[in-house]
Parts: structure tokens; sequence; C-alpha cells
């Protein structure tokens, strides 16, 4: 099993943006947009939401200005496995759509044994290919909802959250 926890997410943000209290998050300045002390009030709005440009030239994969960084145990059955960080939206019906991928990550090696909880950083994050941006211009993408993140194995059956 592996096991993923975020501590927290840092953006940069491309445009400005007014929260739910009035606030408003300055374009260019990296600022902590979740932690684990609560960066929102159910029913009432983000308290840090951010605004991201969508590439202009559509052809482009486009890749925010974001860091997760993420607590992770491993067991050794994952030692030299590539796996990829999903932010993903569960939509009214159920199903469940990626917004954002972070691909090619590999677990530390060696991998302690037993299993210990090992900090990570993934900043290389792009909107998921599947979404559709074939009218893609540069003005926001509105993209809300509360996140879910999973591991997803690419040599290993099945996904793991």
């Amino acid at each position: 099993m592996a096991a993923l926890v975020i501590n927290s997410i840092v953006g940069t943000p491309a445009l400005a943006t007014r929260n739910s209290v009035g606030s408003v998050l300055q374009p260019g300045v990296a600022t902590t947009l979740w932690d684990m002390t609560g960066s929102y009030v159910d029913g009432t709005g983000s308290t840090k939401p951010a605004t991201f440009k969508t590439p202009a030239d559509n052809t482009s994969p486009y890749s925010p200005a974001l860091t997760v960084n993420a607590t992770i145990t491993f067991t050794s059955q994952y030692s030299g496995n590539i796996f990829n960080v999903e932010g993903y939206l569960v939509q009214p019906d159920g199903t469940s759509i990626t917004i954002l991928n972070s691909t090619g990550n590999m677990p530390p090696s060696p991998l302690p044994n037993p299993p210990l909880p090992v900090q990570m950083q993934f900043s290389n994050f792009q909107f998921d290919a599947r979404l559709n941006l074939a009218n893609g211009c540069p003005v926001p993408f509105r993209c809300t909802g509360d996140f879910r993140w999973k591991l997803t194995f690419t040599t290993l059956p099945g996904k793991i959250i």
C-alpha cells in the first residue's frame, strides 16, 4: 500500500482573484492556497481561490504554477515504480474527472524498511490532456470544487489512494 497525505498546496496565480471575504489574491505572488489548518469554510467558498491562464496556443500543454507538498508512505513493492499524482474532481453523477497530473515521479531509493512517511514535493503539474481546451484562449479557465488527490502507479495494476 502507498498512502498519500497532502500537507500544503502553493500556487502563483496569473490573474487577480477575489475570495469569499472580499480579499484579492495578487497575480504573480506565490501563496499557500491550501494547508491542513483550513483554507476554506464549507458552504461559503474558498478563502484562497486562484486563477490561472489557459495557454494562448492550445497545442501546448498547460502547466499551472502549483507546488504540492505531500507525505507518502511507500511499502517495498513500490520501489523503482513510476507514479503520477492526480488532482481530480467528482462530478454530480459520481464519476471523476482528472484535472491535474504530475507524471513520471519515482519513490525515493532506497525505501525505508519498515515503511516510514517520506516528504515529497511535486511541481511539474499539467492540466490533463483529456480536458477539452479546443477553444482555449488566454482568459481564466474555471475549474471549481473540492479537489481530491491520488497516486496512480503506471507499472502496477490499479489505482492506489
